[in-house]
C-alpha cells in the first residue's frame, strides 16, 4: 500500500491528547510499517527495531488503547475500520497496470 488513511480528527482526539511524543512517533511509524508491509494491522516483533518500539511507548499505547498485544508483536486498534480494505494493494496495483497498458497501446496507435 502506498498510503495510510490518517484522519485529520486525530489532532484532538481524547485517546491522543495525553500520547508523549515517543509514542505517537512508535504509532505513527507502526501504521506506515502496517501499510508498507501490507500486514493488515499486524506488527510483527521483528518490526520492534523499525517502529522504534519502547517498552514505556508500548506500555503507553497498549494503556491508551492504540495498539493491543499479539504474541510478541502488536495489532492496531480497528485498523481494518480506518484503511480502506475494499481496494486491496493487489487489485490497485492490477488496475495501474492495465492503466498504464492501455495508455500505451493508445499512444502507439497514434504514432502509425
Amino acid at each position: 500500500m502506498d498510503y495510510i488513511r490518517l484522519y485529520t480528527a486525530l489532532l484532538t482526539h481524547p485517546k491522543a491528547e495525553g500520547l508523549s511524543d515517543r509514542a505517537w512517533r512508535v504509532l505513527t511509524l507502526a501504521w506506515l510499517y502496517s501499510g508498507l508491509h501490507e500486514t493488515k494491522g499486524k506488527v510483527p516483533p521483528g518490526a520492534r527495531r523499525f517502529v522504534r518500539m519502547t517498552s514505556a511507548s508500548e506500555r503507553e499505547l497498549v494503556e491508551t488503547g492504540w495498539i493491543h498485544r499479539n504474541g510478541d508483536g502488536w495489532v492496531l486498534h480497528d485498523w481494518e475500520d480506518h484503511q480502506d480494505q475494499l481496494d486491496d494493494a493487489a487489485e490497485l496495483r492490477r488496475k495501474a497496470r492495465e492503466r498504464k497498458r492501455a495508455e500505451r497501446a493508445r499512444k502507439r496507435g497514434a504514432q502509425t
